[in-house]
């Protein structure tokens, strides 16, 4: 991770939701939020894929074919981790290494919820910046910063509010979120 940037995972799992919106033929599939959560500097590549300009030069076609296929893996995961959000109807959302996840902000099934992002403290600042375009979905959002390569507190969330009590069991995701989707 570069410092004073968000992650590369965050980045590119952003990239695939950002290339689907729009162009996915998944009915269920909508991510509005994800390249106003895209960094700025490479918007022009996430323009030239969705538009079908194929690049010059090998390595660059290459990277092309990459992100257009990894889009259709972002649409699977987006749709599987919203589903089960939908089911939850927790108060509460903790996104575990939440990097430039936009669910907070185009889910209006989260209008009652608080959700907990945590992640590092260099993604969670260009996120706040560029998300300060977008409209809450969500009641409210909790930056929760952790370092996950350093941090050992199993109660960050609690630390900013989550209460325990409240969590629904039944409908937990069978892996974190953080391994599923950002």
């Amino acid at each position: 991770m570069t410092p004073g940037h968000e992650s590369r995972t965050a980045a590119l799992v952003c990239m695939g939701r950002a290339l689907a919106h729009g162009a996915s033929s998944v009915d269920r599939f909508s991510d509005p939020t994800a390249l106003e959560l895209f960094p700025d500097d490479a918007r022009a590549f996430v323009a030239s894929v969705r538009a079908g300009i194929p690049p010059k030069g090998m390595r660059a076609q290459l990277r092309y074919a990459y992100h257009a296929r990894q889009s259709k893996v972002m649409v699977a995961r987006t749709v599987a981790i919203d589903a089960a959000v939908r089911a939850g109807g927790s108060p509460q959302l903790v996104i575990l290494g939440a990097g430039l996840d936009g669910r907070a902000w185009r889910m209006p099934e989260l209008r009652d919820a608080v959700v907990f992002e945590v992640d590092h403290p260099d993604s969670q600042r260009e996120k706040r910046r560029r998300a300060a375009r977008l409209t809450r979905a969500a009641r409210e959002v909790r930056f929760v910063p952790v370092d996950f390569t350093r941090d050992r507190r199993p109660g960050f969330a609690r630390d900013r509010g989550r209460d325990a009590s409240r969590h629904r069991r039944g409908h937990r995701l069978r892996q974190p979120l953080a391994a599923r989707d950002r």
